[in-house]
Order: C-alpha cells, then structure tokens, then sequence
C-alpha cells in the first residue's frame, strides 16, 4: 500500500520527525486499513465534489472512533470522476489518508514504484477566532474543487470545516515550493473527509475482508497487510440520498470514549503539561457545554491537551453498538 510504501521511503526521514516516523512504524501493524476499489474511488470523488456542501455540514463526524485508520483511494478513477481538469502525466495514481489516534490527519501519495507522505499535516483546531479573510483562504484550502452549482451552499456551510480543521507544513519549504505545494494539496481534506463519511453508512456500502499476502511490484517482493476492500452499490446519484440537509443519515447508536486531543504540539517536544484555563475559555465552555473543559499546556512547545468526555453518537433506532473498553482521564 502507498503509507508502508511512503514509511519505508528515503523521503520519509526528511519529511517526517524522527519521534512521528517511530511512532508510525510502532502501529503500522495496528492500523485498520480500508482501499476503495476503482468504482468506489470514483464515487467518493464525485460524493467529495457534487455533494461538497454535505461534506462540510456533516464534518464533525468524521472525527474519532476513526483511531489509526488508514483510507485508500483511486486518485486517478477519483479525478476523472469528479474534476474538470485534465489528469497530469505525474500526478499520482493513488493517494492514502492516516487518521491518527490524536486527531491528526497524514497523506500519502504514489504509485507501485514511489511514494511519499505529503507535506501538509491537518490538525483539530482548538478555540481562537480568524478574520473572514483568513476563513476564506482556509476554506479555499481545504475544500479545493467543488461543484459550482454548490458555491453557495459551500459559503453557509464552510464554518463547520474550518472551525475544525487547520493545517500546518511538516518541514520548512521555501516560499515558492509551499505555493506551489498548496496549489497541489488544495481538497485533500475534504476528500479523505468524504471517504470518512462514506464508510460510516450503513447501507450501500460493503467491506470484503483480503488477508495479508506477497507479490512482486517492479521487480521487487512487497508484503500486502491485511485490508478491507471497499465497495459502493449506489448509483453516483443516489450517494447524495445517504445524507440530507439538517437529517443525516446516521449509523447505529455507538459509544464514542473520553479521549485527549492535543493540538499544535511540535514534533519531537518531550513535553511538560500543566493545567491551563482563561476566563474566556471558561465562559465558552460554559455557553457552549455547561460545563468547563480540562486543559494542560506545555511548557516547551506551548501546544494544548484537552480532555473530551465520553459521549454516544449515532441513530439509537438503528440499534446499539457496544464496546469492551473504556479510556478514563488520568488527570482526575
């Protein structure tokens, strides 16, 4: 797959920090890995463009139980399906998204003979307010290509996404090289947060489980881990009846576990946390939530660490998922 693929890389030590590669190497084997196949790459594509209004009012769920899950896509069958602009001979024929357990989110792009993580990292946002230009860009950003007919709707709904997502480079880039690297990754979160939404509907949408195997790809042995293959039995028409303006189409009830979420840490930072709260923190929380929210700051890098409690999510009428495991706050 393009993630073992782009972790074995001589690219991966430059764009990677050696405590973030350690710790991709330490899961690969615990990563729930899902590959779309051609025709469920292109639907994906077409759900991440034609219903990109969808995409972005129902974003916040496409957020944890998705721990360490890796997404597959078709780039090219995704393209084709879905955008106006002609492929280019380089761009990659596939393209990866790792949802991490601490809310990050890394893409992987390439081929059978080269791959390589790509340098943007997109991170859960955690309070501050941006100007309405700087709201713009980011949206522009993260969305990238949409359906023009949608345009509108994109402008109601677009808080949703930025008032969740942000991004950050990997490693410094020269300006010219972070231009044009933007240009090249515009969309990429709104397409991994479809394939998300995709896989958490219930109907029309299969997984067939492939267990690990061997082949030779470019002359060269490569060992396959286990993987669920993805398929999509709807019309491109009918993707869009999955989900509908203020009623999704929700899976079963499930339980969701308290869980930190860490946002801006620097990689490679050791970390020193202590309590942290603002009268204007605490007067959101209790607006928002009734309640305040636990949150430690380090002292060397100054990223934060929140707490979020346990909650369920999901359509109780559909039935119930249970779960055997439960992650408390060690802080209380």
């Amino acid at each position: 797959m393009i993630f073992d693929d782009a972790l074995a890389s001589r690219q991966a030590g430059a764009a990677l920090s050696p405590l973030r590669l350690t710790h991709l190497n330490a899961i690969r084997y615990k990563v729930k890995r899902f590959v779309f196949d051609e025709d469920a790459s292109a639907k994906a594509g077409r759900f991440s463009t034609e219903c990109a209004d969808l995409v972005c009012e129902h974003a916040e769920f496409a957020i944890p139980p998705f721990y360490n899950t890796y997404i597959e896509i078709d780039q090219h069958a995704s393209l084709r399906a879905s955008s106006r602009r002609p492929i280019e001979a380089d761009t990659a024929s596939r393209v990866g998204y790792l949802f991490l357990e601490n809310g990050d989110l890394l893409v992987c792009a390439g081929d059978d003979d080269n791959a390589t993580f790509l340098p943007f990292l997109y991170q859960r946002r955690e309070g501050g307010s941006i100007t309405a230009e700087e709201q713009v860009a980011l949206r522009n950003f993260l969305m990238g290509e949409v359906a023009e007919e949608l345009r509108p709707a994109i402008e109601t709904f677009s808080h949703r996404l930025t008032s969740l997502w942000e991004y950050r480079p990997l490693f410094d880039m020269p300006t010219d090289l972070a231009r044009f690297m933007q240009d090249e990754c515009r969309g990429d979160l709104k397409r991994a947060i479809a394939a998300v939404l995709l896989l958490n509907q219930q109907h029309g949408v299969a997984h067939r489980e492939v267990g690990p195997r061997r082949a030779i790809r470019s002359g060269k042995a490569k060992t396959y881990l286990a993987h669920s293959v993805v398929t999509i039995d709807l019309s491109p028409g009918g993707i869009r009846g999955l989900f509908t303006i203020g009623n999704r189409a929700s899976p079963r009830r499930h339980q969701v576990e308290g869980h930190y979420v860490h946002y801006n840490i620097a990689d490679g930072c050791s970390h020193s946390w202590s309590q942290f709260t603002t009268p204007e923190l605490e007067r959101r929380d209790m607006e928002r939530l009734g309640r305040h929210v636990k949150r430690w700051r380090c002292s060397g890098c100054m990223g934060l660490r929140v707490w979020r409690e346990e909650f369920h999510r999901g359509d109780a009428q559909k039935g119930f998922v249970t779960k055997e495991y439960k992650v408390t706050d060690s802080g209380r």
